[in-house]
């Protein structure tokens, strides 16, 4: 009985975590395609937060503080008009976002 307690409350706690950090809110969805859908969708989400979690442990950094940390990165693509010469350009990263993005073995 207090193994299916303790089961009930790793479900509980996933779904804390997709309401708070993944930002996953209630759905109004009736269609058997759409509801599929839906929880792939969280399943994965649930994978994603677990593999930050897992990889991010050395620099000290909960899923939340990374994803907000990655929020503002991004990357502009430019082509000039004349010579059709492209240029991309990666915003400045802050130490922070280098070190996460170490830790998640990603790059830019």
């Amino acid at each position: 009985m207090v193994k299916k307690y303790f089961d009930k409350d790793i479900v509980e706690r996933s779904f804390r975590t997709m309401k708070g950090d993944v930002q996953l809110h209630p759905i109004r969805l009736w269609l058997p395609k759409r509801v599929d859908a839906h929880i792939k969708i969280c399943y994965l989400s649930m994978c994603l937060l677990s593999l930050i979690k897992f990889r991010c442990k050395k620099i000290s950094a909960s899923p939340g503080e990374v994803i907000q940390d990655l929020q503002t990165i991004y990357k502009v693509n430019l082509k000039h008009s004349k010579t059709r010469q492209k240029f991309t350009k990666v915003v400045t990263l802050s130490n922070q976002q280098k070190n996460i993005l170490k830790a998640l073995k990603c790059s830019v």
